[in-house]
């Protein structure tokens, strides 16, 4: 079975989040690596985009890393010039871009726009500006995994494990 690549940050840095090194952590330990993959959606998706152009200079090996990180949020919540759903469309290829390009684990993924009137937990007063999404993929042919994120106006992005 093909080896399961790592994301750019793992490979600039040696080593994952967790402070565990690449090498230490085998293809078949599901677990540690969604682990990774969350963390790693997460510092993506809290980025701002070209975060990491500098590095390209030094890593001819990574893929280009321009664009790397969400563009800039306040397009999506308040650019009045669109409507909601169109902003919300925009962000949902915008993230799915992002996961096809930067996480390198994932194949098939598809991003799926989730109502915001559902409950946004303790954010209850941001329901209707939340931007909620799912996303699910295949771990390079082995499992499904599946996460879901929400975006508010003044919070950083989470983002957390679901069922498939």
């Amino acid at each position: 079975m093909e080896k399961l690549p790592i994301s750019i940050l793992e490979k600039l840095r040696g080593h994952y989040l967790s402070g565990t090194p690449v090498g230490e952590v085998a293809d078949e330990d599901y677990e540690r690596i969604k682990a990774s993959i969350r963390d790693h959606l997460e510092l993506l998706l809290n980025e701002h985009s070209g975060v990491l152009e500098h590095v390209d200079a030094y890593f001819r090996d990574v893929k280009n890393s321009k664009g790397y990180g969400m563009p800039e949020l306040s397009e999506f919540f308040f650019n009045h010039s669109q409507d909601k759903e169109t902003r919300r469309e925009r962000l949902r290829q915008a993230l799915e871009h992002l996961i096809k390009t930067f996480e390198p684990r994932l194949t098939n993924v598809q991003i799926e726009d989730v109502d915001e009137n559902k409950s946004a937990g303790s954010d209850a007063a941001f329901v209707s500006m939340a931007m909620r999404y799912h996303l699910k993929a295949s771990l390079k042919k082995r499992e499904d995994v599946a996460f879901e994120t929400v975006f508010l106006p003044d919070k950083p992005a989470k983002v957390e494990e679901i069922d498939t």
